[in-house]
């Protein structure tokens, strides 16, 4: 119970000090809170403000667009970047196009309206930088294309992988999730014993997995 409280206390110090986004990016995220549509949290925003400063990716796919808001994110902090973003649900890509559009951002965000279990196998181009996000149930099945599609040097940065700590205690997992847990758990120990990725998970948000490609 310590640890939990610890735990509380420590995130919501963090989340005190972040710098606020501006007040477009603080409207989707009042949005996205209202309407239950998942974002990156405060800490992995700003994580992504500094990590991708010091990477300084040229190409990056998302994999799970939702309303916009990582791929805004993404575009506003490197401006020379070039990002495709791929989202199933036509509803969540509408809404995007209009925030993209709003945000200034079009010509530098190219949206791809298809599951994306369809479209990475079909992609040609390889990225600096691929953010997943999308369905935790469906990462097994993106890992081998994204790998694929991944440069060698570029970082893999896997979302949601903590999945509310239920991968590491099966007592906190509700009969519906099992499936989605069992396979998150088996995408957490492909990418570590990968040989061709050197990875580290950061308890951030609902925690995240960082993959840089050898090569």
């Amino acid at each position: 119970m310590e640890n939990l409280i610890n735990y509380d206390f420590i995130k919501n110090y963090i989340e005190d000090l972040t710098p606020e986004t501006d007040d477009f990016m603080k409207s989707l995220e009042i949005f996205a809170y209202y309407n239950h549509v998942p974002i990156i949290t405060k800490d992995t925003r700003r994580f992504l403000q500094i990590f991708l400063k010091i990477l300084k990716p040229k190409k990056i796919l998302e994999v799970g667009t939702a309303i916009g808001y990582s791929a805004i994110t993404f575009a506003k902090i490197l401006p020379e970047a070039r990002i495709t973003t791929i989202e199933i649900e036509e509803e969540m890509f509408d809404l995007a196009y209009k925030n993209i559009k709003k945000a200034g951002c079009s010509d530098r965000i190219n949206q791809i309206l298809d599951d994306a279990r369809n479209v990475l196998p079909f992609l040609e181009t390889t990225y600096d930088f691929i953010f997943m996000d999308a369905a935790k149930g469906q990462y097994t099945e993106y890992y081998e294309p994204v790998k694929r599609l991944l440069s060698p040097g570029g970082v893999l940065m896997s979302d949601n992988i903590l999945f509310k700590g239920m991968v590491a205690n099966e007592e906190l997992v509700p009969r519906n999730k099992r499936a989605i847990v069992k396979d998150l758990m088996d995408f957490n120990e492909t990418l570590f014993k990968d040989p061709d990725f050197e990875t580290s998970f950061i308890p951030m948000g609902d925690g995240v997995a960082l993959s840089i490609k050898k090569g």
